[in-house]
């Protein structure tokens, strides 16, 4: 017992002594306590005062400095050719802000609005933000939900995928990604089309037409062509293969000619590496909707596993299901 309290007064003498020679090299004990409440409220008034406030100077926060230089460096002047908006908020996510995409992503768009700021400082091409609630946007698992739906959905971590045109005229599959209403307040206007649809959007809204090029809805005319998005099922006369009957095609403007829409969200998920033509080549709707053509229901599988997998399902239907036997 004598020993342990020794080697405690020793331990307590070491302190001591470090105490001493802290103070005498500039080293101040603190409590832990104060230390992280000051040390919290400066980093949060840094926030704030660098961050979260526009600057006084300019308007601007750091998000939106760091992505017109982003821009500046992809060489994305006012003359230059317009870009994917992934390529931009992935460029400036990696090299300059670190903090998600979502906060980049939304920065840039709103400096594309012109109900955003006075003075747009982003060119976009395409839609920002100009639909209404009520407007009906064609997915490619087969529904057309209007864009309040869209939004609910996104909201609940759904991710919902349309049709789009590439820069060489080709019809592909795309994510929609955050999608957004109009602003309150904001003047809209409607859009009757040849069909006898309507859209309601903003002046602003871009709509492409069948040449490849953008206008805005307030500068559309009688007679203007707008890039159409032509849908059928298949037959016999398109594919060798009876089964293949019944599946959604849509027409390829560059093409002209029409392609089966599961091999578009095919050549979606090969682009981003969902898998590859490797794992097989027959492409499996999941589901078993051959109608659902969300690329997330697609996959590859070898012919023999694709074969195993129909004949066990026509097994147990055929247990199960009388209708099905009938047929």
């Amino acid at each position: 017992m004598a020993r342990n309290n020794k080697n405690n007064r020793d331990k307590d003498d070491e302190a001591n002594a470090l105490l001493k020679k802290g103070a005498d090299s500039r080293l101040v004990p603190r409590d832990i306590g104060t230390e992280m409440r000051e040390s919290y409220l400066d980093y949060a008034m840094s926030v704030i005062t660098s961050r979260a406030l526009p600057d006084v100077r300019d308007g601007l926060k750091p998000v939106h400095r760091r992505i017109l230089y982003t821009m500046q460096q992809m060489g994305l002047t006012s003359g230059a050719k317009f870009r994917k908006s992934a390529a931009v908020v992935g460029d400036c996510m990696g090299k300059y802000h670190p903090h998600g995409d979502l906060s980049i992503y939304d920065a840039m768009v709103k400096m594309a609005q012109d109900f955003s700021y006075r003075y747009p400082l982003v060119l976009g091409q395409g839609n920002f933000g100009c639909f209404t609630k009520d407007t009906k946007v064609r997915l490619a698992d087969g529904r057309s939900i209007s864009f309040e739906s869209l939004i609910q959905e996104e909201k609940e971590g759904k991710k919902n995928y349309t049709f789009t045109v590439s820069a060489r005229g080709d019809i592909e599959i795309a994510l929609i990604e955050h999608p957004r209403l109009t602003r309150k307040k904001t003047e809209i206007m409607k859009v009757v089309l040849d069909n006898g649809k309507e859209i309601k959007c903003t002046l602003n809204h871009k709509f492409l037409l069948k040449d490849g090029s953008y206008t805005e809805a307030k500068n559309l005319k009688n007679g203007t062509s707008l890039m159409p998005l032509y849908r059928r099922l298949s037959n016999e006369q398109d594919t060798k293969i009876p089964e293949m009957s019944g599946y959604e095609m849509v027409f390829n403007p560059s093409q002209k000619k029409w392609v089966f829409t599961h091999h578009i969200a095919d050549a979606y998920n090969i682009k981003n590496n969902v898998y590859s033509r490797l794992d097989g080549k027959v492409r499996h709707h999941v589901d078993f909707n051959k109608l659902n053509n969300n690329p997330e229901n697609l996959k590859r599988m070898k012919w023999l596993a694709h074969w195993r997998l129909h004949s066990r399902l026509a097994s147990m239907r055929h247990a199960v299901d009388s209708a099905y036997v009938k047929k």
